[in-house]
C-alpha cells in the first residue's frame, strides 16, 4: 500500500477508476476503518458484534452522483452477519467517488432490508439514496474565480480566489489596483487618462522614461490583442518583470507582473489577461468634464447660451442625465435626473470691471438669487471626489420653491487659462422627497467625474 499499487501503475501513470476498484477488492482496510470509526462513535450505543470477514464478492456498477464520475459497489457478508440494534444487516453498499484532485470518496452503508417508522416499512435503501441526492461537490479554493470591476471604466477581469485585491488612487487622477497571493506573486495594474491622444507607443515610451528603463531593452517583446485592443508585453529576466500596455476608450493600462517563474503562476497571469472585458461604461466627454456613463443613460446636451447674472454675463453649457430615457417633447423643458451646468465668464467684461472671481465667489452670486435674511442658512461641505477633483457641497432650500437643493460645484481652467464652473445638482423635486436611488445615482457621477 505504500507506493499505491492500486491507484498508479509502475510508470506513475494513474489507473482508471475500475481498475483502482478492483485493485481495492482484497483491501479491507477500507471498510473495516469505516466500523472500527463506527464502533467508537458516540451515537453507536450498541457495538457491531462481528466484523466483516474475507469472504466479500464485489458487484460494480458505473454511475453519476450529482455530475462527478461514481462507481457504486455492494458485496455479500455470507458469515457472519452484522447484527446492529436487533437488525440483521447482510449487504454492504458503498459509493466510489472522484473528486477534481485525484483522490477518491468512499461511502459506505450497511444494507439490511426495510425498517419500520411510524408504522410504515421504509427501505433503508431509500434513505441512502436520498442522503446521496444532497451530496453538493464545490471546487477547490485554487480553482475558484472571483469578478473583480473598475467602476470608473468598466474594465472588469477574473482572478484566482487565492488572490487578494486591493484598489489605491494616486496621484495624477491614476488608479493603482494590486493583486497579491500567498506565494509571493504580485500584479500592479496602473489606469491613467489619455487626453491627449497618444499612440500606444508614445504612451509606452513615456513610461520607460518615467522608469528609467528606457535604455533597457526587454529579454522578450511581442504585440498581441487584449479584450480587443492592440497591446504590447514585454519580459525582462533581469528585473524579473512582465509587462503588458494597452489603450482602450481614453484610458492606458499598465500591467506589471513580479513573476517567480512557475507555470502555474504564468498560466493565472494568462487568464487574467484573457478574462479582460470592459462592461458597458463609456466615457462622455463635457468639454473638458468626464465621467463614465452607461450606453442605456439618456444624455442631452444643450445648445450654448449666455446668461447675465448680478451684472455678470457667462457662456453656458448644459447636459440633462437620465438613468432610464424619456420623451423629448417639443416646446418643454425636459425634467433630467442629474444637470451639469458649465458657466464661463466674459473674460472681457472681468477685465474691464477688473473683477477676480473664484469658486467661492461664484457660489455666493449662484445662492444669493432671491435670497433674504428669512431663510435657513445652507450647509456647505468641501471634499474630495474619487478623481481627486476638490467639489463643495451646497444644501439648502431653493429661494423660490423651498425645495431643498443638494448642488456640487468644481472649478477647471480650459486650454486659453479661461476659468470654467461647473454646477451638478439632481432633480430638486425628488431630491427634496429625499428619493434614494436618485441621490445615489447623484452620488455615482459626482464621485467619478474628473477634468481632462
Amino acid at each position: 500500500m505504500k507506493n499505491k499499487v492500486w491507484k498508479y501503475d509502475n510508470q506513475g501513470n494513474e489507473r482508471s477508476l475500475d481498475e483502482q476498484l478492483v485493485r481495492r477488492e482484497n483491501d479491507l482496510k477500507i471498510a473495516k476503518a469505516h466500523v472500527d470509526w463506527y464502533n467508537k462513535h458516540p451515537l453507536s450505543s450498541n457495538e457491531i458484534k462481528n466484523n466483516i470477514t474475507s469472504n466479500l464478492i464485489f458487484q460494480t456498477k458505473k454511475t453519476q452522483l450529482n455530475n462527478k464520475e461514481a462507481i457504486e459497489f455492494t458485496t455479500d457478508v455470507s458469515s457472519p452477519e452484522m447484527v446492529w440494534g436487533g437488525e440483521v444487516y447482510n449487504k454492504l453498499r458503498g459509493v466510489l467517488i472522484k473528486m477534481n484532485d485525484g483522490r477518491g470518496l468512499v461511502v459506505i452503508h450497511y444494507q439490511g432490508t426495510t425498517f419500520q417508522k411510524n408504522g410504515d416499512f421504509i427501505s433503508d435503501n431509500k434513505i441512502f439514496n436520498q442522503i446521496l441526492s444532497t451530496f453538493k461537490f464545490v471546487d477547490s479554493p485554487e480553482s475558484l474565480l472571483y469578478g473583480y470591476t473598475h467602476k470608473a471604466t468598466g474594465f472588469s477581469f477574473n482572478y484566482p480566489s487565492v488572490y487578494k485585491v486591493a484598489e489605491q488612487p494616486m496621484n495624477g487622477g491614476i488608479d493603482l489596483i494590486s493583486l497579491n497571493n500567498n506565494d509571493g506573486v504580485k500584479i500592479d495594474i496602473y489606469i491613467s487618462d489619455n487626453p491627449d491622444g497618444k499612440t500606444l507607443d508614445e504612451l509606452v515610451n513615456e513610461f520607460d522614461v518615467e522608469q528609467g528603463e528606457a535604455s533597457i531593452p526587454p529579454s522578450e517583446y511581442r504585440k498581441s490583442i487584449i479584450a480587443g485592443e492592440s497591446a504590447i508585453r514585454r519580459r525582462d529576466n533581469i528585473s524579473g518583470k512582465e509587462k503588458v500596455f494597452f489603450v482602450h476608450n481614453g484610458g492606458f493600462f499598465e500591467f506589471i507582473k513580479f513573476f517567480n517563474n512557475t507555470k502555474k503562476e504564468q498560466n493565472e497571469f494568462e487568464d487574467i489577461l484573457q478574462s479582460i472585458t470592459f462592461k458597458g461604461a463609456s466615457v462622455y466627454n463635457f468639454g473638458k468634464v468626464s465621467f463614465p456613463y452607461e450606453k442605456s443613460w439618456q444624455i442631452e446636451e444643450s445648445q450654448r447660451s449666455n446668461e447675465n447674472i448680478n451684472t455678470l454675463d457667462f457662456h453656458i453649457n448644459s447636459l440633462c442625465i437620465n438613468k432610464e430615457p424619456k420623451p423629448i417633447v417639443s416646446g418643454t423643458e425636459m425634467v433630467c435626473d442629474v444637470t451639469i451646468v458649465d458657466y464661463s465668464p466674459s473674460y472681457f467684461q472681468l477685465k474691464e470691471q477688473k473683477a477676480i472671481l473664484d469658486l467661492n465667489q461664484f457660489i455666493e452670486l449662484m445662492s444669493s438669487q432671491g435670497r433674504d435674511e428669512t431663510m435657513a442658512t445652507p450647509i456647505i461641505n468641501n471634499f474630495v471626489n474619487d478623481k481627486n477633483i476638490s467639489i463643495i457641497k451646497w444644501v439648502g432650500p431653493h429661494p423660490l420653491s423651498g425645495e431643498l437643493i443638494e448642488s456640487y460645484f468644481f472649478q477647471y481652467s480650459d486650454q486659453t487659462s479661461q476659468l470654467h464652473f461647473v454646477h451638478l445638482f439632481g432633480d430638486p423635486v425628488r431630491i427634496s422627497a429625499n428619493n434614494v436611488l436618485l441621490k445615489s445615482f447623484v452620488n455615482e457621477i459626482i464621485n467619478s467625474v474628473k477634468v481632462n
